[in-house]
């Protein structure tokens, strides 16, 4: 009888920390990481670090950075079409696939916007993150989110040279 008990016991024991923890499924990940959002990002892309605001709302995303202060207000909206360009009251646009898009805002775009159309890329549940790789219009990428809340939390593109930290991130 002790025996068994200190078998239950050390099985209980070895269940507990798992109680209560849901594992979403991979449906729900994508579905609540697919909304509409708005954060700011650290960036590090090559040698250049920078700092942004990153928004997705009605299937565009608009980059705009805030630091270094050289660059401070130098915007991208980035649509299916389009790339808008804006900095200091001037405005151009671009065609998505040119080669300026394909630079640091279209390199994060590009990835965070791959979980709108989930197919071919993986995903692993941990306790801290729930991990989404695949490949991209910018390259393999990795993309953390929140388990609990789908929150972006980074997003790394190794063979850029880049990764973005998300702060303040916030659904609408």
């Amino acid at each position: 009888m002790k025996r068994l008990s200190a078998v239950l016991l050390a099985l209980l024991m070895l269940c507990l920390p798992g109680c209560g923890r849901k594992t979403p499924s991979p449906e729900e990940v994508l579905k609540k990481a697919s909304g509409d959002f708005a954060s700011e990002a650290r960036v590090t892309y090559g040698d250049l670090q920078a700092s942004l605001t990153f928004s997705r709302e009605d299937g565009a995303c608009t980059v705009t950075l805030t630091e270094p202060e050289q660059v401070k207000g130098l915007s991208f909206l980035f649509t299916d079409r389009l790339l808008t360009v804006t900095y200091n009251g001037i405005t151009f646009e671009l065609a998505p696939d040119s080669l300026p898009a394909q630079a640091v805002a279209g390199a994060m775009v590009s990835a965070v916007n791959a979980v709108l159309e989930p197919f071919g890329i993986g995903m692993e549940v941990g306790e801290d993150a729930v991990e989404l790789s695949g490949d991209a219009d910018a390259g393999r990428f990795l993309l953390r989110l929140d388990p609990e809340t789908g929150s972006y939390l980074s997003v790394e593109i190794p063979e850029k040279g880049f990764a973005a930290e998300f702060e303040n991130f916030r659904f609408f």
